[in-house]
């Protein structure tokens, strides 16, 4: 029995109790033995139907949340909480289906409860039930009913005639505690049921043969005493084309604009990986591999171009007066046809068998090197041999950022950024044979340093991008003068924050090549 809880206003919660009844026993059944020792009353039974959705990596059941759908309103509710009560409806839709982005949800508390757990994560079915609910109350003997319990029956909506679960579930009325500790009894001791702690999404995810597992995109990969470089690297590998498979479904059906960023993660890991560790593998192997992950690259560079000026049109429209904001939803209206198209385009390639093949021969070649005879450098210790690749991405990055100054062209300082992602990949792939002590001083400035880094890449490249999309506009189109203007409107916002952000980028770098980094990465010197 789950015991009587004080509220936030200070009275108590009645007690309550549920079980799991066999789908072989049915309703009936359950009654007539509940009533050998009770008197029951039935009440109307009920018919709803809940949706579930979540997003890809479970952004609210692992924030003991869940989000159902339910007689045309969204309810977000605590995971545990019981699905028999009647979590307020914070949004009545129009529609058969909720929003799929937080930020497509009205103003209110719902849209703020999602946005900070969703990310750019869409939400999706995670699965419907059709609910058959009969009210039952229990009796004592002066006919006042003690304990409120009810026979829940679940079945799976695209399949309402096949029960897949049922429970039977009661709560004290105020004051007779007792009388459900009795009711309990009659319940083990004669109908000999099982208490059941799950929830209801746990059971249907169950069903299912759906586990929610945490995800990342950045896998770690644990280094054993005694492993080579080689292992180590094969390892790497193969869990990195394990995400490009797992992000290959959602990048086809464009579920989110995530999938294709971390597919696209994956296969810039990997090649980062095969540029730190020059000849673990053998030239023969890394080349192949390189030039295939390149190709990947390049083939989704345009799309992951479209989809961040998309994802940035917000923050555009607060950079422009409200004058320029027709040209650029027109804009808006461009890059979303184009994206359409290139994301067609890039879904056929991933369906073919070419990009079958590719990923095949990719793991072929890392299993293959895992069975050759180890070169010289793959056969060195991991232990050994990872913190001196940090440190010498150290050096690198220490000797350009010590010459960057105001006057520095801005290629010198994109290069510095590619050598601080690097020494950020090295970092990760070797951090179980790093010390603490120095991960813990390092990641965090160098995150923020990438942070400003990156920020002031972005404004560059997007400058070029946007006077790229300026020149190419068919001026005979009627808004195209509004798209011109806005256009021309965004390079000037830009090219001025870009040169603020330089200022960003010096102050940033003078803490990062200053003597405590120093000291920390002194600690990987081998004696």
């Amino acid at each position: 029995m789950t015991p009587s809880k004080t509220t936030a206003a200070g009275s108590r919660r009645p007690a309550s109790a549920r079980w799991t009844v066999p789908v072989t026993t049915s309703v009936a059944n359950l009654l007539e033995a509940l009533t050998k020792d009770w008197r029951c009353v039935s009440g109307r039974r009920t018919v709803r139907r809940v949706q579930y959705f979540d997003t890809h990596e479970w952004g609210l059941y692992f924030n003991d949340l869940r989000l159902t759908l339910e007689s045309g309103g969204l309810r977000l509710a605590p995971l545990e909480e019981s699905e028999s009560g009647v979590a307020p409806t914070l949004l009545d839709l129009d529609s058969e289906s909720p929003p799929r982005f937080w930020w497509e949800f009205p103003q209110g508390d719902l849209r703020d409860a999602l946005s900070s757990r969703l990310g750019l994560r869409a939400l999706i079915d995670r699965g419907t039930l059709r609910i058959s609910t009969l009210p039952v109350d229990i009796k004592n003997r002066d006919d006042k009913t003690v304990v409120r319990s009810s026979i829940e029956s679940f079945a799976d909506a695209k399949k309402p005639r096949r029960t897949i679960f049922r429970a039977l579930t009661a709560r004290a009325v105020r004051g007779y505690d007792d009388e459900l500790t009795a009711f309990e009894s009659t319940v083990a001791e004669q109908l000999e049921l099982d208490t059941d702690s799950r929830t209801v999404f746990d059971r249907l995810l169950e069903y299912q043969e759906l586990v929610p597992t945490p995800y990342t995109s950045k896998p770690k990969v644990f280094i054993a005493r005694g492993e080579s470089l080689r292992e180590t690297v094969v390892a790497m590998l193969r869990a990195s084309l394990e995400l490009v498979d797992a992000n290959t479904q959602g990048t086809i059906d464009d579920v989110d604009t995530e999938f294709l960023h971390h597919f696209r993660t994956s296969v810039r890991r990997s090649r980062s990986l095969l540029s730190l560790v020059k000849g673990a593998l053998g030239a023969d192997i890394e080349d192949r591999l390189k030039s295939d992950l390149r190709e990947l690259q390049q083939r989704t560079n345009r799309l992951r171009d479209l989809d961040v000026f998309l994802l940035d049109q917000a923050a555009f429209r607060s950079l422009l007066p409200a004058s320029l904001h027709p040209g650029l939803a027109a804009w808006q209206l461009v890059l979303e046809a184009q994206r359409g198209q290139e994301q067609k385009r890039l879904a056929r390639f991933l369906r073919s068998a070419s990009f079958e093949r590719k990923m095949t021969s990719m793991r072929r070649q890392i299993e293959q090197a895992s069975a050759n005879d180890p070169t010289a450098t793959g056969e060195s210790p991991s232990a050994l041999a990872g913190p001196e690749i940090v440190l010498k991405r150290y050096r690198r990055v220490r000797k350009r950022g010590r010459a960057i100054t105001p006057s520095t062209p801005d290629e010198a300082i994109h290069d510095l950024r590619i050598d601080c992602k690097k020494l950020r990949y090295t970092l990760e792939f070797f951090e179980s044979v790093l010390p603490a002590d120095t991960l813990g001083t390092v990641l965090p400035r160098l995150k923020k340093l990438q942070d400003v880094l990156g920020d002031f890449n972005d404004l560059a490249v997007q400058q070029a991008e946007l006077r790229d999309m300026f020149d190419d506009l068919d001026h005979g189109k009627p808004q195209a003068p509004e798209i011109a203007l806005a256009l021309g409107g965004l390079i000037a916002t830009l090219y001025s924050r870009h040169e603020r952000q330089r200022d960003k980028v010096l102050a940033n770098l003078q803490g990062f090549v200053g003597s405590d980094i120093k000291t920390a990465f002194a600690q990987l010197e081998q004696p």
